[in-house]
């Protein structure tokens, strides 16, 4: 018997609540493109990592307008055939639509749809990187601008900061181990210390700026910037150092008060796996408390480890 899922908001723009299942992990920031380097787009992940699979309505309305996409031609793996592009009317606003991205889409246009609902399959897009996972880029905007690249709306998280977890603080230092749960041929999933994580609404792996910890939503150094939530950024400035475990990795460049996150331009830094250099961090905000980060190699199947392999991760 199938598990109903439970879905939850995450964001929200201009009185638009965006849902997603409560076992799914998501993203502001983990991404090259305007809108998320605008904070106009929100990523939704679903926990099992696997194309062809169903994508789910992050919202409820009517899909007003459906269409095939051109996408670009990746040199580094083969793109799916076919992306739509899916637009719904909100039931909130008539004036606000949604803008879908990154499935092969099944509703048509005329379909009321609910949260929840199947409205297409995870593809895999021309827009991704080799180590991108299926997902739904997600807009909020007005519904006489659908399409664009440009001129969606502030999408802002919906998170309850409250009492930040309590986690043991660790001393500065630029190696941790940790051990490979999924070694793909583009990707590596690694659990590590507990420690190394907190919560700020949602989970994610810790930074430190100054003497606030926040969370990391990032793809860094290769994406040049990334986001931190914290529990507040009033004695935060402009140009404030982000560390992860100790060494610096970006530095403050946008201070949103009244969202408690701040922007930051990612630092010069390398990582290695052992003595294997690798491209990056690719971190995100998770719904459970899974304490796994993921590593990019320079190149898909770069790096093939055999899993439960214990591993060393050093940043400098």
């Amino acid at each position: 018997m199938e598990v109903e899922k439970i879905f939850i908001p995450v964001a929200i723009s201009k009185g638009i609540k965006l849902f997603t299942s409560e076992d799914s992990f998501l993203s502001f920031f983990n991404s090259p493109y305007y809108a998320h380097k605008n904070i106009t787009a929100i990523d939704l992940y679903p926990r099992y990592r696997e194309f062809g699979k169903p994508a789910l309505c992050p919202v409820s309305g009517k899909v007003i307008e459906t269409r095939n996409i051109k996408t670009p031609h990746p040199s580094k793996f083969e793109k799916s055939g076919k992306e739509s592009l899916i637009i719904i009317r909100s039931d909130e606003n008539p004036k606000i639509c949604i803008k879908i991205l990154h499935l092969l889409g099944s509703a048509k246009k005329g379909d009321h749809v609910e949260i929840g609902d199947e409205i297409g399959n995870y593809i895999r897009s021309g827009f991704f990187s080799y180590w991108t996972d299926p997902h739904i880029h997600v807009e909020v905007r007005s519904i006489k601008d659908a399409i664009r690249t440009r001129g969606g709306f502030e999408i802002k998280p919906i998170i309850n900061l409250g009492q930040a977890d309590t986690i043991e603080e660790l001393v500065n230092f630029n190696e941790v181990k940790g051990k490979i749960i999924a070694a793909k041929k583009d990707y590596l999933l690694i659990k590590i210390d507990k420690r190394l994580f907190c919560k700020r609404g949602f989970f994610g792996l810790k930074a430190m700026i100054r003497n606030q910890t926040g969370i990391l939503d990032c793809g860094i150094p290769h994406f040049g910037f990334g986001g931190v939530f914290l529990k507040s950024t009033s004695s935060l400035v402009k140009g404030d150092i982000v560390r992860v475990w100790g060494i610096p990795v970006g530095r403050v460049s946008h201070i949103l008060n009244h969202q408690n996150y701040i922007l930051f331009e990612a630092l010069p830094f390398k990582i290695r796996l052992e003595t294997n250099l690798v491209k990056g961090l690719s971190l995100y905000l998770d719904l459970k408390d899974s304490n796994q980060i993921k590593i990019i190699p320079t190149e898909p199947k770069d790096i093939e480890w055999p899993s439960k392999k214990s591993i060393r991760i050093i940043l400098e």
